[in-house]
């Protein structure tokens, strides 16, 4: 099974909707978002392509009350960070800043993380580690997503092009 993490999206619908129609085409329905969303008019998006959301607020994202009901409308969910999410069996504990690795549970299979916008892997152990990136690409000029194999804990960094 695999799932797609992306990570400060910034309200750049059209990194977005491209971003949604290269998973749509490898038949990916569920995106862990770890922060900055920033407005809720992008959450329809998700619902419009079908995608299960499972989300994080980030510093940027100020109208929390407007991003958890689209959340909620479009059948997905958004927590304060940070969040543990059980995705076909897999722990997967979401923030948006990074955490210190003492603020880590053992019980987890993969931590995502965003806020730097710069990508980041590492496999500890048992523990998969991942920062996406930005999808947003306004600070680094690129839209990257992780793709992640929930059987073989492989990732995989796309760019949204």
């Amino acid at each position: 099974m695999k799932i797609a993490c992306i990570s400060d999206s910034h309200d750049n619908m059209l990194n977005v909707k491209k971003f949604l129609e290269s998973i749509k085409n490898m038949g990916i329905k569920k995106v862990i978002h770890c922060g900055d969303i920033v407005a809720p008019f992008v959450i329809p998006l998700f619902s419009d392509y079908n995608v299960d959301f499972y989300g994080v607020y980030g510093n940027n994202d100020g109208e929390r009350k407007g991003l958890k009901k689209k959340v909620r409308e479009a059948g997905g969910f958004i927590n304060p960070p940070p969040h543990i999410y059980e995705i076909y069996g897999k722990r997967i504990l979401v923030s948006h800043s990074p955490l210190l690795d003492t603020q880590l549970p053992f019980d987890i299979d993969i931590y995502c993380f965003g806020h730097t916008h710069e990508v980041y892997l590492e496999k500890r152990d048992d523990l998969l580690i991942i920062n996406p990136g930005e999808l947003g690409g306004w600070l680094s000029g690129k839209s990257t997503y992780a793709l992640i194999d929930l059987n073989s804990m492989n990732v995989k960094i796309m760019e949204v092009l």
